[in-house]
């Protein structure tokens, strides 16, 4: 059986979510006055449950890559194992590699949920996805319950994939860059080379980039003339972004709340959070889109 996709429908915005592949939104879509629906964020494919192929996916319990797998964390040393083909490090958690169970649905609203019970990663958590339409665009929620009877380490983030042209721009206050080694692990902070750039919307054509990025203000604005429409990101309950920009007509402007391998620099601004027993942390990020003619200059 093809994995199933549960529809979410509001005003001009289309959405589906697609459970079986981590818990994954594998489309999101803005409908003009005219009637054509044009794509915010890359469509996943029929039938696939390869959350790389996926409109975006959640970032739980932690974001981006861990440095030799290894960590200390109270005291106890943690190892984990690689868990993407052609990557040698541990990346953006295990949520996106699982099965997520129905928890709730409307016509505008899904949540999904997934246990999980101690392995590599040694503590038990529930986590929570939700994804819900309104009429400005497009809610992303995430919370992570701590289940056991120790403080665990916890980050949340989402990972958008979005279809860019070659006249696509990115606003964004990004005053801080990671540099970073050939793993793509930070070794220092630097200014950002690109902040005017960003600043002045940058033409993400003549950028190829796997950075994170600190002092971000939680939002950016992104102008896609193919489609259009004007998005504005934002993130709320952390201040770390991650921005992917390959060779290919996509890239991922990404919300977090943790830098790639904080648990181990103290440098990080941006770093896992202490969840005690019984607590919970919670993250959101919204796209909020609108026509381009109406949204006014960049």
């Amino acid at each position: 059986m093809p994995p199933e996709d549960f529809e979410l429908r509001h005003g001009r915005f289309h959405a589906a979510v697609r459970p079986a592949a981590g818990g994954s939104l594998s489309g999101f879509w803005f409908r003009h006055e005219t009637g054509d629906e044009v794509p915010v964020l890359r469509p996943a494919p029929p039938g696939t449950t390869a959350p790389l192929s996926m409109a975006s996916f959640p970032l739980v319990p932690f974001c981006n890559r861990i440095a030799d797998g290894t960590f200390q964390w109270q005291g106890r040393t943690v190892r984990l194992s690689p868990n993407h083909p052609g990557d040698a490090l541990p990346l953006h958690g295990y949520g996106w590699y699982v099965p997520w169970q129905l928890d709730a649905r409307e016509p505008a609203r899904i949540a999904l949920r997934w246990e999980h019970a101690p392995d590599e990663w040694p503590w038990p958590f529930s986590a929570r996805a939700e994804y819900a339409l309104d009429d400005a665009g497009l809610e992303l929620a995430l919370e992570i319950e701590n289940r056991g009877d120790v403080p665990m380490p916890a980050g949340l983030g989402h990972h958008p994939y979005f279809p860019r042209s070659p006249e696509t721009r990115l606003r964004a206050y990004l005053p801080w860059r990671w540099e970073v080694d050939a793993r793509l692990v930070p070794l220092d902070r630097a200014p950002n080379p690109d902040a005017q750039a960003f600043a002045d919307g940058a033409r993400l054509a003549d950028l190829r980039l796997d950075h994170g990025y600190t002092g971000w203000d939680s939002h950016a604005v992104i102008d896609e003339p193919a489609t259009g429409l004007r998005i504005l990101l934002l993130g709320e309950g952390g201040n770390a972004f991650h921005l992917y920009v390959p060779d290919t007509p996509i890239y991922c402007a990404e919300a977090c709340t943790n830098q790639p391998n904080a648990i181990n620099d103290p440098r990080a601004e941006a770093t896992m959070r202490a969840v005690g027993p019984g607590e919970s942390m919670r993250f959101r990020m919204r796209l909020d889109v609108e026509p381009r003619e109406r949204a006014g200059a960049l």
